[in-house]
């Protein structure tokens, strides 16, 4: 794992969590923890696809796997924005 990651936790709802990660590069700091990720949304050209966790309870997942999310506005469960870099 990355030395310089930190972790912030911004938002909780019913089921989600919201997470501000920095990291030198965010999915090698994940590949060696594939156990607590349902990789399954990844494209197989990534090289991060794992279908072992796809749909199990308790499992963290990348909301956008394919998009590096640069803002976020949360006002409340229901509501918020994200913008994609």
């Amino acid at each position: 794992m990355c030395a310089t990651r930190t972790l912030k936790h911004w938002v909780m709802a019913e089921c989600s969590f919201v997470y501000e990660i920095k990291t030198e590069d965010f999915h090698e700091d994940i590949e060696g923890m594939k156990e607590h990720y349902d990789m399954s949304e990844y494209s197989k050209e990534s090289g991060l696809y794992d279908g072992e966790n796809k749909i199990v309870i308790g499992k963290f997942e990348d909301e956008s796997p394919d998009e590096v999310i640069e803002s976020f506005v949360g006002i409340n469960s229901k509501i918020e924005c994200v913008l994609y870099r």
